[in-house]
C-alpha cells in the first residue's frame, strides 16, 4: 500500500499536472489510464483486468478521465477563489 500510495502522491501528481490547464486528447487519457493500470498490475503482481479494476476501486484510483476532471474543477475553484482573481478585476475596474 505504501508504493501505492506514493504512485498517487507523486506520480499521479506529476502525469496530471498540466490537465488542469489544458484538456487532453481521447488517445492521451486512454495511455495514462493505461499507465495506471500498469502500475497496479506491477504493484500488485495480477494482469487479471477485473482484479485490477477492484483494486482501481477499492484504492480511489478512478479512470484518468474523473481525475483530470476533478484535478481541472480544483483547479478553476482555486483560482476563483484566490486573491489574484480580485487583483485582477480590481485592476481591471480601475483602467
Amino acid at each position: 500500500m505504501v508504493t501505492l500510495q506514493l504512485f498517487k502522491s507523486y506520480c499521479l501528481a506529476l502525469i496530471l499536472y498540466p490537465t488542469e490547464v489544458l484538456p487532453p486528447s481521447k488517445h492521451s487519457v486512454n495511455t495514462l489510464d493505461l499507465c495506471v493500470s500498469q502500475a497496479v498490475a506491477k504493484t500488485f503482481n495480477t494482469r487479471d483486468k477485473d482484479c485490477i479494476n477492484q483494486i482501481r476501486l477499492a484504492c480511489d484510483l478512478p479512470d484518468v478521465s474523473v481525475m483530470t476532471e476533478r484535478r481541472r474543477m480544483k483547479f478553476v475553484n482555486n483560482m476563483l477563489n484566490s486573491d489574484h482573481l480580485r487583483c485582477f478585476a480590481l485592476f481591471c475596474v480601475n483602467c
